[in-house]
């Protein structure tokens, strides 16, 4: 497993062209970035979380429920558009304490995530 960063000030294809330099054949511009580093065969990275304890106030770009499950939606579309092979798992709360603990949207997830 990968984890992939979901911060506000990021280009959220980011972690789509993670994916594409990690597990895409060849033919593109962040696959043959892989191939110039000295790694020709793709990593084949089958699973993924979106982000990781996203609602910590120690995240620089700390995220409410619904902010995380709108990035981490869009986020999930953008990497299945390079493999939708991926298996992908949604990040919960950090802790029992925190304010967005037990506040997610099942239906939410399961619409873009394999695992929560």
């Amino acid at each position: 497993m990968i984890t992939t960063r979901l911060v506000v000030d990021r280009d959220p294809d980011e972690a789509r062209h993670f994916l594409e330099y990690c597990n895409h054949p060849g033919g593109t511009a962040f696959s043959e970035l892989r191939r110039q580093h000295s790694v020709e065969e793709p990593h084949a990275i089958k699973f993924w979380c979106l982000g990781n304890e996203m609602d910590g106030p120690w995240q620089i770009c700390q995220k409410t429920a619904d902010e995380y499950g709108r990035i981490a939606k869009e986020t999930a579309r953008l990497m299945r558009s390079v493999d939708p092979s991926v298996q992908l798992a949604a990040c919960g709360s950090s802790k029992h304490d925190m304010p967005t603990y037990g506040v997610c949207s099942m239906s939410l997830f399961v619409k873009f995530s394999d695992y929560l």
